[in-house]
């Protein structure tokens, strides 16, 4: 199978299970293309993370147009972004039709309170999986401790500041980013 037909029924097969939006997709993207077809590390898939939180556009198709990218240039970027919006497309389609005509349906209304706890649990699932991405590295050297603290010390602010006081999440990023990386190459010189 070439490159670019795995890239593209990956992404289709991600694109098809993929229930909740970007965050309830990323467990998924992460197993099929760190864990199943080991295209990209864990730390790129978090560095990916980072880079598709920041660029407008939904989180599940930044991810598969970078990582299509990176696995095929152009071409890779353009068949994995592809494969990603098919499916969605034509289910928001047909359930945009159907739904309409079917607003007050008990059991429509209960399957998407179901599907609702589903995706609370894929989003903690990759709340996990980032959490272990970034700290486990810095529980084995104790010189990178400080920058844990530090770490652990933004995400508590930044929640603090978005839910708290209203700060918009590109403003706290923008701003965490901007001391974190400051704070490291102070501490480098």
């Amino acid at each position: 199978m070439t490159l670019y037909l795995q890239l593209f029924l990956t992404f289709l097969k991600i694109g098809a299970i993929s229930f909740g939006g970007g965050y309830g997709a990323l467990s998924i993207i992460h197993s099929e293309v760190v864990l199943s077809h080991q295209w990209i590390s864990s730390q790129e898939f978090m560095e990916i993370l980072t880079i598709a939180e920041i660029t407008p556009g939904p989180i599940a198709i930044n991810s598969a147009t970078y990582v299509g990218m990176k696995i095929g240039g152009i071409w890779g970027a353009v068949v994995a972004t592809t494969g990603s919006v098919i499916v969605p497309f034509l289910i928001v389609i047909l359930l945009s039709v159907l739904y309409e005509g079917q607003r007050e349906n008990l059991l429509l209304n209960n399957i998407v309170k179901g599907l609702k706890t589903v995706v609370l649990a894929l989003i903690i699932s990759v709340f996990i999986t980032m959490g272990q991405a970034v700290i486990s590295p810095y529980w084995l050297e104790q010189k990178n401790l400080a920058f844990l603290v530090i770490k652990l010390a933004f995400f508590i602010g930044s929640y603090y500041l978005m839910r708290k006081k209203g700060f918009a999440p590109i403003r706290a990023m923008f701003l965490c980013g901007v001391l974190f990386g400051s704070i490291k190459t102070i501490v480098a010189i």
